[in-house]
């Protein structure tokens, strides 16, 4: 299945209350879209299903269908950034996933996460430009196949 197609699917799925297990679920600050997309891009070409927030179909409430997607996620990637540790949101799903050990926690950019998360072993891809083959990514890519095996 194409890469687009795979993610259209994951999101429309939930998005209109179907019950998809997605793989991945990526949470992370609206200021910090593209390199959301670039992450949920590589994951899906890697054959996970990804979910992250771009598609939630007209008419349907964001909350409930975020509320689905990331209790149905087998893994949620927080992405942290300056931006993303003031969000509410990001922070809100941070906590769910942790609660319920499917935190992976990810540094897009240099920060410091807030508490309690800052004392978690922490993927860095500050410096990750995209590339698949990147060991940044390979480790990445090691760590959310502990909680959703391809």
């Amino acid at each position: 299945m194409a890469l687009a197609s795979r993610l259209r699917e994951v999101h429309t799925l939930c998005g209109t209350g179907g019950r998809a297990m997605v793989d991945v679920f990526i949470s992370y600050s609206g200021d910090d879209r593209g390199k959301a997309e670039v992450l949920a891009r590589a994951l899906a070409g890697q054959g996970w299903q990804v979910w992250w927030d771009r598609s939630i179909p007209t008419g349907e409430e964001y909350r409930t269908v975020i509320e689905t997607a990331l209790r149905d996620a087998r893994c949620v990637l927080v992405l942290w950034s300056p931006r993303s540790v003031r969000s509410r949101w990001v922070c809100a799903e941070a906590e769910d996933a942790w609660s319920r050990q499917a935190l992976v926690p990810v540094q897009i950019e240099a920060c410091r996460p807030p508490l309690p998360f800052g004392t978690l072993q922490t993927a860095d891809l500050t410096r990750w430009g995209g590339d698949a083959s990147d060991p940044a990514f390979a480790r990445l890519a090691a760590d959310i196949e502990r909680f959703a095996p391809r």
